[in-house]
């Protein structure tokens, strides 16, 4: 009778151990489950940073061209206005030697 008893003890024992891994099988599976959408957002998050980080180079790229072109158009124009100046001393000198 007593091992009748000890094998309804260890009986009960299983069934409550069984019940403890259902449990934390089933936490545990949710748990993955959460990992599982946070790193899909986190992928999705990941990529569209990427395609603005792509976006951005192209942006930086795009003024660094300008602003060469606009470095250029620079040195033309003041090139221009030293020329003009030089032009504009010349005809003040001859109007100078014109007036005198």
């Amino acid at each position: 009778m007593s091992s009748f008893i000890a094998l309804k003890k260890n009986n009960k024992n299983v069934v409550l151990i069984k019940n403890d891994v259902e449990e934390i099988t089933n936490h545990t599976l949710e748990k993955q489950k959460d990992s599982k959408e946070k790193l899909k957002t986190f992928k999705m998050r990941l990529k569209t940073l990427n395609k603005k980080t792509e976006t951005l180079k192209i942006e930086i790229n795009d003024l660094k061209i300008t602003f060469i072109d606009n470095e250029e158009a620079h040195k033309v124009a003041k090139a221009k206005v030293q020329e003009l100046g030089t032009e504009l001393k010349a005809t003040q000198a001859k109007q100078r030697e014109m007036g005198t």
